[in-house]
């Protein structure tokens, strides 16, 4: 301490300063560097994981009571009234191929938005939120004949299935039978 009883001199106080600044330059580029984006990460079937970008979700519902719809494809569960408007639910398992290991009833919504259209996306459990980071995304399930798996964007830890709902959404089967109890966003 010097005789003017400030705890450093003002070269040891610029030192310090200059010390701070390289250090908060440091702890920003590394805190950027390890950041990824958050996803609602659902199970499908038995075991298939799959994310879901939050930039996509609303939220996510208990099971609601479905009513079917007739003359539309298969994947489509039904309609639910979701806050005074009519909902479209999609069995994500039916879309994507994958067998049943629950009730419609005792199945979760998600409740998601693209630019053109808000719908409910039945999954089988909400397993949690996970940070994925964009480096870490591999190549996705194209080469499978299946139109739905366009829609899979890349893997994850080769487990996790990334959905891309801009892709889904164009599939022309939402598309088919210009139906108008979709709610438009």
């Amino acid at each position: 301490m010097n005789e003017n009883t400030e705890p450093f001199s003002s070269d040891e106080w610029g030192v310090l300063q200059n010390r701070a600044r390289r250090l908060a330059v440091q702890g920003v580029a590394q805190e950027s560097a390890g950041r990824g984006d958050f996803y609602l990460l659902i199970q499908l079937g038995k075991s298939e994981q799959y994310a879901i970008a939050y930039s996509f979700l609303d939220e996510v519902i208990p099971p609601q009571r479905l009513m079917k719809v007739p003359g539309v494809h298969e994947c489509f569960a039904g309609a639910f009234n979701y806050r005074g408007l009519m909902m479209t639910a999609v069995d994500m398992r039916r879309y994507l191929g994958i067998p049943q290991s629950r009730p419609l009833d005792a199945c979760q919504l998600a409740i998601i938005h693209t630019q053109s259209l808000r719908i409910a996306l039945l999954v089988d459990d909400i397993i949690g939120n996970r940070e994925l980071h964009p480096d870490a995304l591999k190549p996705g399930l194209h080469e499978n004949d299946a139109a739905a798996f366009r829609c899979v964007k890349g893997l994850f830890q080769g487990n996790i299935a990334l959905l891309d709902p801009e892709i889904m959404v164009s599939d022309p089967i939402f598309h088919a039978h210009k139906v108008q109890w979709f709610q438009q966003s």
